[in-house]
């Protein structure tokens, strides 16, 4: 990642928080925190978003403890 975008989705990121303290959803679930990130970005974004592979739930083994499946809404 290149300093310019990483300074510029830390812009996004603190209007973002901005906005959730401002519709009162600070404390919302994920769901709905994640909800209304992806309706403040552009169409390419949640197409984006749209395309991630969640890890899922990796059992524990004798050698290995057990690995949660991702939740794409935390």
């Amino acid at each position: 990642m290149n300093a310019a975008w990483a300074a510029e989705w830390e812009d996004y990121k603190r209007a973002y928080l901005y906005d959730l303290d401002a519709q009162g959803l600070h404390s919302a679930h994920g769901r709905r925190k994640v909800g209304r990130l992806l309706t403040l970005l552009s169409s390419d974004h949640v197409r984006m978003y749209e395309s991630f592979q969640w890890r899922e739930e990796t059992p524990a083994t004798d050698y290995h403890a057990a690995v949660p499946a991702e939740d794409k809404y935390d």
